[in-house]
């Protein structure tokens, strides 16, 4: 079964599959708009977790520290000017324990 546990913003949203506790996947469908896409935050994370991105496509990516969520997360943007007929992309990514 799906949840979203995820902070909406206009720019995406967080889907994961959970098993117990347990994040076993999660996608993040990032919805263009702008031609850009930042300032994609992740909530309801662990403390002391953090997430590591394959990327599908060439992002610049910068890791972001969120003191509020006591995690680190990543913030990236990306040009799109040659993906305009694109509307949406799926990026995986999966948790990483200290």
């Amino acid at each position: 079964m799906f949840s979203q546990t995820g902070k909406r913003e206009e720019t995406g949203t967080l889907i994961t599959r959970m098993e117990g506790n347990r994040i076993k996947n999660a996608y993040l469908r990032i919805v263009c708009r702008n031609s850009a896409i930042s300032n994609l935050f992740l909530r309801n994370m662990p403390d002391e977790s953090f997430c590591s991105w394959h990327r599908l496509q060439t992002f610049h990516c910068r890791w972001k520290r969120v003191v509020s969520l006591g995690c680190k997360v990543l913030s990236h943007r990306q040009a799109l000017a040659n993906m305009q007929n694109i509307s949406s992309m799926k990026v995986s990514f999966h948790f990483v324990n200290r």
